[in-house]
């Protein structure tokens, strides 16, 4: 019944077209680009399903960052509808575009990663508690689930942060110090490494460096709905 009322009082439209009864309509969708080619995330190179260049290697941690579009409209809205209204369906609607033929470079990656996990980046509880659920461990879910590989929670947020988007690169870093911190210690699992956005990779490069500290032959590849460069 409150699905009703919710619907009844407050109905959908579709914020590419504004289309009614959807969040996003199927040919609003069906416009989005693929992000491609990929990128090295340091030097923005294209890269083989966005390996980090044996060059760059120096720079970062996280040994490749694959993304499936660009972070442009419609998507752009949806995933803030998503994220500040507190809106899981139309992130559902987004994975339902992940269809096989756009996952199969993961199912390349899982045959070059060994003993492959996946995990999310993590929020702090208070968030976690305003908007119901974690984006990033809702793309992994479905994810480990077309992959058919474990979903590991690895990792625990311990201070809120500012947004990442409004923060300069070096802000970024300053920014998520000490934030994170890696439950699990020694692991031999490789680890898919989900979230939602990725721009400078500075979230997830920093996950992958906990990991890193204590299993430095441990590999990460980031996986993201969208990439903003």
């Amino acid at each position: 019944m409150s699905g009703f009322l919710t619907t009844f009082f407050l109905p959908h439209f579709c914020v590419g077209c504004l289309r009614p009864g959807v969040t996003i309509c199927q040919s609003c969708l069906e416009s989005c680009v693929l992000y491609s080619p990929q990128r090295c995330v340091v030097c923005g190179k294209p890269s083989f399903l966005g390996f980090t260049h044996y060059e760059c290697r120096r720079k970062t941690q996280i040994n490749g960052v694959y993304s499936f579009f660009y972070y442009q409209p419609p998507l752009r809205q949806a995933i803030k509808n998503c994220k500040f209204r507190h809106n899981k369906e139309i992130l559902n609607d987004i994975l339902h575009t992940l269809t096989p033929p756009v996952l199969s470079p993961l199912w390349e990656l899982k045959k070059m990663y060994p003993n492959l996990i996946a995990s999310f980046v993590p929020q702090t509880n208070d968030v976690y508690k305003s908007r119901g659920f974690n984006q990033s461990y809702v793309i992994a879910t479905y994810l480990s689930r077309a992959l058919k590989i474990p979903l590991y929670d690895l990792f625990k947020k311990v201070s809120r942060t500012k947004h990442q988007s409004q923060l300069t690169r070096e802000e970024r870093k300053n920014n998520l110090g000490g934030a994170f911190r890696f439950t699990v210690g020694k692991s031999p699992k490789n680890i898919l490494l989900v979230d939602d956005i990725i721009t400078t990779a500075t979230t997830v490069d920093t996950l992958a460096g906990l990991v890193k500290t204590t299993n430095p032959q441990n590999r990460l590849h980031a996986v993201s709905i969208m990439r903003a460069r």
